[in-house]
């Protein structure tokens, strides 16, 4: 990985100790720093991505709420029956529903 890459680098010049050195091994550092960061950010999308959850909830008002967890999205979602739904279906036709 590009961090083990950066430690291998740093620890080099650390070797050679001079003070233009000194320079290069703290960006070396602080660009290991943010490559770690960097890995921790995906490896917790990763998670999100497999343990990804979606849950409709109805309220006491009768509406209804889908809440995705990965994302922290909110949305309302209209309820049909299955006539309302085939109108809705052809009041959008030409256009695909999902």
């Amino acid at each position: 990985m590009a961090a083990e890459y950066l430690r291998e680098i740093k620890e080099q010049e650390k070797e050679e100790a001079s003070s233009p050195t000194r320079y290069l091994i703290k960006e070396l550092s602080y660009m290991e720093c943010l490559l770690e960061i960097i890995s921790l950010e995906l490896k917790r999308i990763e998670r999100a991505e497999i343990d990804h959850e979606v849950v409709l909830v109805k309220e006491e008002s009768g509406k209804h709420r889908l809440f995705d967890f990965m994302t922290g999205a909110v949305k309302d979602i209209p309820i049909f029956t299955k006539e309302e739904f085939k109108e809705y279906i052809n009041q959008r036709a030409g256009m695909k529903v999902y």
